[in-house]
C-alpha cells in the first residue's frame, strides 16, 4: 500500500472550456426551440399556378391531395386542392406581324391550386427557405405530373377553410 499513488483527478482549464462550450450549445438549441415555438409566423395559404400549355397526358396524372413540389430546390410546397384544365394559350405571329392568341392540338392549359404553409414576407411567402411571388416562374411537381408555370396568386387561408380542407386530410391519410 505504501507504493500505490492515489490518483486524483484534477479539472483542468481544457476540461472547463469544454464543458462551458457543450452548456451553450444545449442553451442555443433550447433557444431555439421556445423562440420558434411562441414566434412561429407560419400559415396556411392557397397557391395558384398557372400553365399556359401543357400536353393533354399531363393534367390527368395530378389529383386532389397529390404533393407539389418545387423541382428548383426539390422544395415539398403543400398539397394540391384543385385542377382546372381549359385550351392552351399559344401565341402567334400574322403576317401583318401582329400576335394572336391562338389554341395548339394535343396541348391544354392548366390552373392548379394548392394549399401551402408558408411564412409572409413583404412580396409572398416563404417556404422551405425560398421566396414565392406572384408572378414566380417555376417547375412544379404536382402528382405525376411535371409543369412549367407562374404563380397566378396567392391568397391567406382562414382557419375555418384549413379545418374543412379534404386535400390536408386525404394527405393526411398518406
Amino acid at each position: 500500500m505504501a507504493g500505490e499513488a492515489k490518483t486524483k483527478k484534477k479539472l483542468n482549464s481544457i476540461d472547463i472550456i469544454i464543458i462551458v462550450v457543450l452548456a451553450l450549445a444545449v442553451c442555443a438549441v433550447g433557444v431555439k426551440v421556445v423562440v420558434d415555438k411562441v414566434f412561429d409566423r407560419s400559415q396556411y395559404y392557397y397557391i395558384t399556378f398557372f400553365c399556359e400549355e401543357t400536353p393533354d397526358f399531363v393534367p390527368p396524372k395530378v389529383s386532389v391531395g397529390g404533393v407539389m413540389t418545387d423541382e428548383s430546390g426539390y422544395v415539398e410546397m403543400g398539397v394540391v386542392t384543385s385542377i382546372d384544365v381549359g385550351p392552351s394559350a399559344s401565341y402567334a405571329t400574322d403576317d401583318e406581324g401582329k400576335i394572336h392568341l391562338t389554341s395548339r392540338e394535343g396541348y391544354c392549359s392548366a390552373t392548379i391550386t394548392g394549399i401551402v404553409k408558408g411564412v409572409p414576407f413583404d412580396n409572398g411567402i416563404l417556404i422551405g427557405g425560398n421566396r414565392y411571388t406572384t408572378g414566380h416562374t417555376m417547375t412544379l411537381r404536382a402528382g405525376e405530373g411535371k409543369f412549367y408555370l407562374r404563380i397566378s396568386d396567392i391568397v391567406p387561408a382562414t382557419e375555418e377553410q384549413v379545418a374543412n380542407e379534404p386535400a390536408l386530410k386525404l394527405a393526411a391519410k398518406d
